[in-house]
């Protein structure tokens, strides 16, 4: 087990992992990796005499005696620390403390163990005693200042940071603690001065530091002096890309939008000849994080934040001027065509596609345009170039999948093709196994699409397993697993199809529908008949003349050997639903089984017209026709 990490109490936290050397520059201990130095620790352990002056901390008073001597009890507490069971360790690091409170790795462990079971007062009293005893050493007293800020000790916290940063030596730690301190407190100035400090003592993260002083301002109700104080930080740290961004965005957010935009066009400008020229990037400060425009960037910062126009605006004229590079013009384009705007959306597509041929987005764009006028083969072309040109792009993937199932759609009876031979044409489950390899495990909407497709193929089991990690988005959930329950009913998985139903049972209990499902499915196997009966009538009390449900409920009579009732329902439910094949063959099925062979097949036949499955039903009609002529 890992040893706990406190929570800190700055964004920038104080992260001391392992044992440390006071006596060092840097306060690094190094870890005890080998017997020489375990001993050296255990010799000092054994001769140093216990200390009676400092407090025993109150956890340990209350501990069972321990039977071993002070090193024994070292290397005990010590294993069980590691091995994460604090309660433990602390009885034995307790007696090693007591004689040895100046061994730093004793302490440090048994500071440590009294942190992680809570006992916050007793661990600083241990750091108290190490600051006592190594007064120059800024790690113990950098522990404390944390651990009393956690404990909401502010004032002494302070104290200790204030300390430290007058001491040679200080940290960007030290002093983005302080300044965190000084700022949830309310005293903004303070905590000011110090950043402006830290600024000097390191300027080469002088950028950072400014947009944390940006932050205390924003946080403490003042963000309409974030624009200036950036804008002090832009000067004295020209080359940071960061305070550039921050004072473009501050400027649009403080409503000083002229300034915002002359702010992002300087930028543009400032780095735009470096770009032009071809230089290397590292003639340019920064020059790996510049954004393709600050300009562009600013219209982002509008759009996100609900300035739709305003942004769209900014990304016009950079058209016009004809500064917009591949991205954000693809970007204004989906703009046009998601409002009113279709015609301006239509020209820039086809400038995009001039200018960049070989753009995947720019004839997926154009397949949507297609797609929306209502020519679908033109539509589909145009996917299957954005999929040629962009292959490992799941969006468009999944598009092209998405259209190939509209231009061949189901039967519309929500049962399952149950062979190869039946299955899309191959250019589909290609398709759709490109895609399985590209999207992601949380894309839900991807997964069902997917899970279509595989269930179109004839691959049941895949696809149901696509269909229950779509499950997982609420909004699919419902219909996911009833997807999912055919499949694997497909598959012949009766036991795992059963597990499916019921859990839909459990999450929709009011759902008729599901409680037909569930009971349509048992008749069909021919199991549990009573609770099956008991779910469908449940569905027919919600919905009595439901077409669906008449049919399930004569299936169980059917399955009970109560012909006659079972044809009263499916009479029933053939005025409901005349053209549905499942019904027909149930139909024909009851009155094969009633020895009206002849209206049998018509009903046979009848299904298998209306798109019914034909090695099932076929082979039905070919044993009533054996009958017929054994007879």
């Amino acid at each position: 087990m890992r040893r706990p990490e406190p929570d800190r109490a700055s964004d920038r936290m104080l992260a001391y992992l392992g044992f440390r050397n006071p006596e060092s520059p840097s306060g690094a201990w190094p870890m005890i990796r080998n017997a020489f130095i375990l001993a050296m620790i255990l010799t000092t352990i054994g001769l140093v005499a216990p200390v009676s002056a400092r407090e025993t901390p109150s956890p340990a008073e209350d501990s069972p005696a321990v039977p071993y001597g002070p090193g024994s009890s070292w290397i005990v507490g010590h294993e069980l620390f590691q091995a994460g069971d604090f309660d433990a360790a602390l009885s034995y690091l307790h007696v090693a403390f007591q004689h040895a409170p100046r061994v730093i790795p004793v302490a440090l462990e048994f500071q440590e163990a009294l942190q992680a079971r809570g006992f916050f007062e007793d661990a600083v009293g241990v750091l108290s005693g190490l600051v006592d005893s190594y007064p120059d050493s800024l790690d113990f007293r950098s522990r404390r200042a944390d651990l009393l800020a956690r404990m909401g000790n502010i004032d002494e916290a302070l104290a200790d940071l204030r300390y430290l940063r007058a001491r040679p030596g200080v940290t960007e730690d030290i002093v983005a603690l302080e300044a965190s301190l000084l700022s949830a407190a309310g005293k903004v100035e303070e905590a000011l001065s110090v950043l402006r400090e830290g600024t000097k003592l390191f300027p080469e993260r002088g950028d950072a530091i400014y947009l944390g002083m940006a932050s205390a301002l924003a946080h403490n109700g003042r963000p309409q002096e974030v624009p200036d104080l950036l804008a002090e930080g832009v000067h004295r740290f020209p080359a940071s890309v960061e305070l550039r961004l921050g004072l473009i965005r501050s400027l649009a957010a403080a409503d000083r939008h002229g300034e915002a935009l002359m702010a992002a066009a300087a930028a543009d400008s400032l780095y735009s000849l470096p770009r032009a020229s071809g230089e290397d990037a590292t003639a340019v400060p920064n020059a790996a994080d510049l954004p393709g425009s600050f300009r562009v960037e600013l219209a982002d910062f509008y759009v996100q934040n609900g300035g739709l126009d305003r942004g769209r605006k900014i990304l016009v004229q950079l058209d016009r001027d004809g500064e917009l590079d591949l991205t954000p013009s693809l970007w204004l384009a989906r703009l046009f065509l998601s409002d009113d705007k279709g015609a301006k959306g239509r020209d820039l597509v086809e400038r995009i596609i001039a200018r960049w041929p070989s753009s995947g987005r720019a004839w997926f764009l154009k397949g949507r345009i297609s797609e929306k006028d209502g020519d679908d083969a033109a539509s589909l072309d145009d996917y299957r170039q954005a999929v040629d040109l962009a292959p490992d792009d799941p969006e468009l993937r999944l598009t092209l999948v998405r259209a190939l199932m509209l231009a061949d759609p189901d039967e519309g009876d929500g049962h399952l093709r149950a062979t190869q031979e039946d299955s899309l044409p191959t250019e589909l489950c290609a398709q759709v196994s490109a895609a399985e390899d590209l999207i992601a495990p949380f894309d839900y909407r991807g997964q069902f699409i997917v899970g279509d497709g595989l269930r179109r193929c004839g691959e049941f089991e895949m696809a149901a397993r696509h269909f229950q990690i779509a499950a997982d988005d609420s909004m699919l959930q419902l219909n996911a697993l009833i997807q999912a329950s055919l499949c694997l009913d497909a598959a012949g998985l009766v036991d795992q199809t059963r597990l499916v139903l019921e859990k839909l049972r459990r999450q929709y209990p009011d759902n008729p529908g599901i409680a037909n499902s569930l009971g349509y499915f048992l008749a069909e196997k021919n199991i549990d008949l009573e609770e099956a009966e008991r779910l469908v009538q449940e569905a027919l009390v919600a919905d009595p003349s439901n077409g669906a449900y008449l049919d399930s409920i004569a299936w169980i009579r059917f399955r009970q050997g109560r012909m006659n009732e079972a044809f009263d329902y499916l009479v029933r439910a053939v005025n409901v639903l005349p053209d549905d094949p499942v019904v027909l063959e149930h139909l024909g099925v009851v009155l094969a089984a009633k020895g009206q062979d002849d209206e049998a097949r018509q009903m046979l036949r009848r299904a298998l017209a209306m798109g019914g499955d034909r090695v099932r039903l076929e082979t039905l009609l070919e044993g009533l026709d054996d009958r017929g002529e054994s007879h």
